[in-house]
């Protein structure tokens, strides 16, 4: 089942009746109020940006003010952030969105309190924009609006003052939080008939599925991309492709996987190369890993081919001890090599059917045990 789409969110915060509650309110008002969102070597009015005034003023100083007269037993004021889709706003004419945004933010503020037989409490909101920085579509234009609410409301009637609540409460019934969304949510969807059409929701999942598919090209084109690279680094394996049958058998310690070998060629640095024995699991659903254990290293290209194909015909003579003598002639070759003497090509005597628990001593592979 696909995700819902929300058209708008909703966030709501409140700070507290107290010292440090009012202190927050009071640097929030100024980071929202100086808050520099535009483009880079542009700058704000001398008065930073105007605050839309329905009661609360048009200014860090006034709001808070304000705020303080109106503040609650527990509440100083409310925080709340309307924002719509980016995905919506992208059907919007950029020069639109500050107008589209302020007709959401009243519309909602109206709707919902209505829902709650309340009369609109004072509020200032502000507008800002922003790109979005989400990990799969980055860059969006996000406008969006803050709105500062006080925490108390004055009967029009009586005159008398009384402390707005936000409630969440199951037991009361009431979940204002979801109520203030339902609010926004049914704006926006009318906002965006009058500003885009009726076929405003078929638009925006056109908009969302065009996007995901060029994210699902971006995604296959890294995938083929690393095939290539694994397939290159495959590639310099001299071991052909279509050998049926493996040089040597093995089988993990752990669970008993059989194992195929193969006994490779390897470039290194410098021109140089290296063989080694290429472990993969003989079942190709098998979740294992494939395992490249060193034999010889750093020897010429030529001698490297050369010392390749000596292995394989001495292995061969000792088909019941194929992988021990293949260990026992490299760590021979390897000694030689260390101490600068030529290979002696005579072979070291097959090795007794018993071994100890320890396994080969070449390699060190104590998850490998031979077969």
């Amino acid at each position: 089942m696909a995700d819902p789409f929300y058209s708008v969110i909703t966030k709501t915060q409140y700070k507290q009746a107290t010292p440090r509650g009012a202190k927050q309110l009071k640097g929030l008002l100024g980071y929202l109020q100086f808050r520099s969102d535009l483009a880079e070597g542009q700058r704000l009015p001398r008065n930073a940006r105007r605050w839309e005034d329905q009661g609360l003023g048009t200014n860090l100083k006034d709001i808070y003010a304000r705020c303080v007269a109106l503040q609650s037993k527990h509440v100083v004021a409310f925080t709340q952030v309307i924002a719509p889709n980016p995905d919506c706003m992208a059907l919007i004419d950029p020069s639109q969105y500050q107008q589209f945004v302020s007709e959401l933010t009243e519309r909602t503020m109206d709707r919902f309190y209505e829902a709650r037989d309340l009369p609109t409490p004072d509020y200032a909101y502000i507008f800002h924009r922003r790109e979005t920085e989400d990990a799969e579509a980055p860059g969006r234009n996000n406008p969006h609006a803050h709105v500062i609410v006080a925490g108390s409301y004055v009967d029009s009637l009586s005159g008398e003052q009384h402390a707005l609540y936000m409630n969440k409460s199951a037991k009361r019934q009431e979940d204002h939080l979801a109520l203030l969304w339902e609010s926004a949510q049914q704006e926006m969807d009318l906002l965006m008939e009058h500003y885009v059409g009726l076929d405003w929701p078929e638009r925006v999942q056109h908009l969302i599925a065009a996007r995901e598919q060029a994210l699902q090209a971006q995604q296959d084109q890294a995938i083929a991309t690393k095939l290539m690279e694994w397939n290159a680094q495959l590639a310099a394996l001299t071991r052909q492709t279509d050998v049926s049958e493996p040089d040597v058998w093995g089988q993990r310690t752990d669970d008993h996987t059989l194992l195929r070998g193969w006994v490779v060629t390897y470039p290194e640095a410098d021109d140089r190369q290296s063989i080694r024995l290429c472990w993969q699991p003989d079942d190709p659903l098998s979740e294992h890993d494939d395992i490249v254990e060193p034999l010889i290293d750093d020897v010429a290209p030529e001698q490297a081919a050369q010392l390749r194909q000596e292995l394989l015909q001495v292995i061969d003579q000792y088909p019941e001890h194929r992988l021990e003598m293949l260990y026992a002639i490299a760590n021979s070759w390897n000694l030689q090599l260390e101490q600068s003497q030529p290979l002696e090509q005579s072979q070291p005597t097959p090795p007794s059917l018993e071994r100890d628990n320890d396994g080969p001593s070449h390699g060190g592979f104590s998850d490998l045990s031979l077969w």
